[in-house]
Order: structure tokens, then C-alpha cells, then sequence
């Protein structure tokens, strides 16, 4: 995962804000899009303690919260607590450009100024069972949090293809599981199944010292089924 930062942005709250703000425009510019997690007014994004410790691994938790509170008391950064489960300690962030208020007036600034940003569909007279360009995203965030919460912490390396990872074999059984159940179809659901996942001593550490953390391993019918009913409990 590459990291960045606004240097215009960097110059007023430091770069190593600037960072963090970076990763979580990028998934509620992602959300905002796909018109998901829409709450309160606000879009949003989430992650746990864990999580954010293996997004920026160069940082201690410690100091990964304490830049986090700091960029909430300077109001550049809101966060809140959707979680159905009281034990679910995952945090859902987000930032003030991301509320609907906000975007409503920018909007309305572009439509006075002549410059509507919203752009009429091309009609397709095709109907088939591919999945569209938001389906799309949503799955392409399904294997981006398995990066960075399954592969980037399973100890036993070989067997990753990371070419195959968002091939069309890869996104039949995922967009099965998917359709299973509609609490599949959200992102919380997907970020509680890999974080559990990354938990099992077999899947982080291997058998014989030979990856069996896939992709394919983690969604295949029958393992995740037996997950989901061991995790949900």
C-alpha cells in the first residue's frame, strides 16, 4: 500500500496528519461514490485499533491514536459508533467535506456557475448478471481490506497471486457469497469476518509452513460458512 499526502494541507497540520487524513479521504471518497455508509448525514469509513496499526505499521498505536484525537479536536476529523454489538469496538470516521450538507452546497455552487457535475447514464439495452461498476467497488473493497487485514499478517508466505486476486474466477464465488445474505452485502460485515479470520492460529501461521490464508481458501462455501456460524455465535 502506497501512502501520500496534500502538500498544501501538510504545510498547516504536518504531514504526518496530513497522511491519515489522505487514507480516509480515499475510502469516503470510495463510499461517498458508491452512495455506502450513509449515516447521520455523513459518510463514512471504519477501522479498528488493529487495523490502523497495520495500515501505518511505521506508527505505534499509541501515537496513531493520540494524532486521531488531536485531528478530531481540530475538527478535521468526526468519529462515532454504529456497531450493532456493544463488544464491537470498531470506530466509523469520517470528515466534515463529507457531509451531505456540505456536498448539497457544493453542489448547488456548481449548478448556479453552470458546472453540473452530475453526468446522465449512457442507456444499456443489455441485461446480464455481471456485476456493475458499484457491485464492482464493493468487491474490490472486499479484497482490499483482505491485504491489508489477512495477507499482510499471515506468517507463512507462498501461494499469493496477487494477479489473480480481482480476476473474474475470484469474483464468482465472492459475488455468491455476497448474495447469500444480505448482511453480506455491507462492509462491517466483511471487515468483522477478516479480522476473525487473521485470529486463527492455522491461518495466520499456515500448515507446514505453506499459506493456506487465500483468498479462495477464506471464501470458499463450505470454510466460510462454518466461519461465519463460529464468529457470529
Amino acid at each position: 500500500m502506497n501512502h501520500f499526502f496534500d502538500v498544501s494541507e501538510a504545510s498547516k497540520v504536518g504531514v504526518e496528519k496530513s497522511i491519515i487524513l489522505a487514507n480516509f479521504r480515499f475510502w469516503l471518497e470510495k463510499n461517498k461514490a458508491n452512495e455506502k455508509n450513509l449515516n447521520g448525514g455523513y459518510y463514512w469509513t471504519y477501522n479498528s485499533s488493529k487495523a490502523l496499526s497495520l495500515i501505518f505499521p511505521y506508527w505505534s498505536a499509541q501515537k496513531i491514536a493520540r494524532l486521531i484525537r488531536e485531528l478530531e479536536s481540530d475538527g478535521l476529523l468526526v468519529s462515532d459508533n454504529f456497531n450493532r454489538v456493544g463488544y464491537d469496538r470498531t470506530k466509523w470516521y469520517s470528515m466534515p467535506e463529507y457531509s451531505i450538507v456540505h456536498i448539497q452546497a457544493l453542489h448547488c455552487s456548481d449548478l448556479n456557475n453552470g458546472m453540473s457535475n452530475i453526468e446522465q447514464p449512457i442507456p444499456d439495452s443489455k441485461t446480464d448478471s455481471k456485476p456493475d461498476h458499484k457491485e464492482m467497488a464493493f468487491f474490490e473493497k472486499i479484497v482490499d481490506m483482505y491485504i491489508d487485514i489477512i495477507k499482510a499478517t499471515c506468517n507463512a508466505k507462498g501461494l499469493f497471486k496477487d494477479a489473480f486476486l480481482n480476476s473474474k474466477e475470484r469474483m464468482k464465488p465472492l459475488m455468491a457469497r455476497v448474495s447469500e445474505n444480505a448482511e453480506h452485502e455491507t462492509e462491517q460485515f466483511w471487515f468483522h469476518y477478516l479480522t476473525e479470520c487473521s485470529k486463527i492460529s492455522w491461518v495466520r501461521d499456515g500448515i507446514d509452513g505453506e499459506a493456506v490464508c487465500t483468498f479462495d481458501m477464506l471464501i470458499n462455501k463450505t470454510k466460510f460458512n462454518k466461519n461465519v456460524e463460529a464468529f457470529w455465535a
